[in-house]
């Protein structure tokens, strides 16, 4: 049993060590694909065009309210979607 421990914790080990040897060497040429990535898609910056998958389109009426909440415009989206819950408050939910 002893012996089987051994050879685990070896075989773990290294494992560990190899493992985490590729892990910290930086790759130049990634940094590189990063930086380029970035600067052409400013982290900060909304992106105005609207995903032609989305289960909303303009002339729902919960497009606008969502679209604002993925822009995180949490303001507007509770404007716009007040009004859309008032409409559909009927009765108290009773569960």
């Amino acid at each position: 049993m002893k012996v089987n421990i051994t050879t685990l914790l070896l075989v773990f080990s290294f494992l560990v060590l190899n493992g985490c040897s590729k892990a910290t060497t930086p790759q130049q040429a990634d940094i590189a694909v990063f930086e380029q990535f970035l600067s052409e898609n400013p982290i900060s910056s909304i992106n105005p065009s609207i995903d032609i998958a989305s289960i909303y389109h303009p002339g729902d009426p919960l497009f606008e309210g969502v679209l604002n909440i993925q822009r995180k415009l949490w303001g507007e989206a509770e404007k716009t979607l007040q009004p859309l819950a008032d409409k559909k408050i009927q009765k108290p939910c009773i569960g």
